[in-house]
C-alpha cells in the first residue's frame, strides 16, 4: 500500500530529488512539498498524509518545538528525520520531540524504505551509521560520568569548586587569585590538589575536567 509523503526540505533541488527516491525506491506517493515546518501544517490540513520526510537543517533553523507542535496537531503522522550531522545528542533530543525514524544521509536508498516500513508497523528506526553515533555518544556519557577519577566518588571543597570555576571560565591563577582574594601560591596548590585527587597528568587535563563538567556555569 503506497504511502501518501510530505517532504520538508529548504531547497527546491533536494526536494524533487527526495521525491524521485521516494517514488522509485520506497513505494510511496508524494502528495506536498514545502520549505518550512509552518507550510508543512497547512499541507497536513489539506491532505490526508501519512510521512513527513524532514531536513534537520530545517529543524535546527526553527526549533524542536515546531516537531512538537507538528506532533501534537497531527498525532497520526509519522515523521522521518534524514539527518547529514550526528551528534548524539541532538538526535536523542530528535527522538525526544517525536522523531519517529532517524535516517542518515550516508545511507542506501533501500534505508528510506526500512524506515517507511518500520515506522508503519509501530516501530522507531534509526538507520545504521546514524545508531553509531548514538552508541558512541552513549558510552561517552558514561565515561564522562565516571570522569577521570575512574568511577570514584569525588566531593570538593566550596574553594576547589571556585578554582575549578575559574579555570572553566578561561581565568588565569592571578585572576583567580585576586577575585577570590587569596594568593597565586594557594591557588597553585588547590589545582595541585585537584589534579592529584583527580588523576589528572597535567593543568591542560585539569582545564578540559573544568570545562566538561561545566563548572563555568553554578555547580
Amino acid at each position: 500500500m503506497f504511502k501518501r509523503v510530505v517532504i520538508v526540505e529548504i531547497y527546491g533541488l533536494i526536494r524533487e530529488g527526495l521525491k524521485l527516491l521516494c517514488e522509485q525506491h520506497a513505494d510511496c506517493e508524494v502528495v506536498g512539498q514545502s520549505a518550512g515546518i509552518e507550510e508543512t501544517q497547512a499541507l497536513l490540513d489539506r491532505s490526508p498524509t501519512d510521512i513527513v520526510l524532514i531536513d534537520q537543517g530545517v529543524v535546527d533553523n526553527e526549533g524542536l518545538e515546531q516537531i512538537e507542535r507538528l506532533r501534537e496537531s497531527h498525532p497520526t503522522v509519522q515523521i522521518i528525520l534524514f539527518v547529514a550531522r550526528h551528534d548524539a545528542q541532538r538526535m536523542r533530543a530528535y527522538l525526544e520531540a517525536g522523531v519517529q525514524g532517524v535516517l542518515a544521509c550516508q545511507g542506501s536508498p533501500g534505508d528510506l524504505r526500512f524506515a517507511i516500513d518500520s515506522i508503519s508497523r509501530g516501530e522507531q528506526f534509526i538507520s545504521p551509521y546514524a545508531a553509531k553515533y548514538l552508541v558512541n555518544g552513549f558510552v561517552r556519557r558514561e565515561a564522562d560520568k565516571k570522569g577521570e577519577n575512574n568511577g570514584r566518588r569525588v566531593t570538593f571543597t566550596p574553594r576547589q569548586r571556585d578554582v575549578l570555576r575559574g579555570l572553566a571560565q578561561g581565568k588565569a591563577n592571578k585572576e583567580i587569585a585576586d577575585e577570590l582574594s587569596i594568593s597565586v601560591k594557594t591557588v597553585e596548590t588547590h589545582r595541585a590538589r585537584l589534579m592529584k585527587t583527580l588523576r589528572l597528568n597535567n593543568a591542560n587535563q585539569l582545564l578540559q575536567y573544568a570545562i566538561r563538567r561545566r563548572f563555568d556555569v553554578a555547580h
